[in-house]
């Protein structure tokens, strides 16, 4: 529930009704929001010392099988709408979607210990850091099929960061360039 004790010590000032459930909702089909937040999940929660706040690592990737009492939604429309509709609902959805549709953003705590936002996260520091660390190429004709932008250190680094792709034709003379 929204009121177990262990979320309270962290959000101390956060009113629920007591007994409050929470409603956890998944994408349904392959995403790479899923994968993203998954993989951002088995990454931070590796080396804790509480058994009970491991994610499993063999539960990342774009589709894994979910709790049963979980709710299902198809694609970014889906959990928007489901997050838009449930109260208490808790979701993930890139911060695009969520900023546009004015959905309440919860504070994730970084590799520094610092809680933030995404508008409060400095996307250069995070890449930085996995340039720093070795997690993404230094050269952009490099693969980045294993590039890793999650639960890096820094004071305002955002932990789940993912990276798009996008692919050009390097032949440009078909088009009368």
């Amino acid at each position: 529930t929204w009121d177990h004790a262990d979320i309270k010590f962290v959000n101390p000032n956060l009113n629920v009704p007591a007994n409050t459930p929470i409603k956890v909702a998944h994408r349904t089909l392959g995403s790479s929001s899923t994968a993203g937040l998954t993989e951002y999940l088995a990454t931070a929660t590796a080396g804790s010392s509480d058994a009970t706040c491991i994610w499993p690592a063999g539960d990342t990737g774009s589709i894994i099988t979910w709790a049963a009492n979980t709710f299902a939604v198809s694609g970014s429309g889906g959990m928007a709408s489901y997050l838009g509709e449930n109260e208490f609902a808790i979701g993930y959805l890139d911060a695009g979607h969520g900023h546009s549709l004015n959905l309440q953003e919860i504070a994730l705590q970084n590799k520094d210990g610092n809680y933030l936002k995404s508008t409060g996260a400095n996307i250069d520091a995070t890449v930085a850091a996995a340039l720093t660390a070795n997690r993404i190429p230094s050269s952009s004709s490099a693969s980045f099929a294993n590039a890793n932008l999650y639960d890096l250190p820094g004071a305002d680094t955002w932990p789940i960061t993912l990276v798009s792709y996008f692919y050009i034709r390097r032949d440009l003379t078909g088009l009368g360039a």
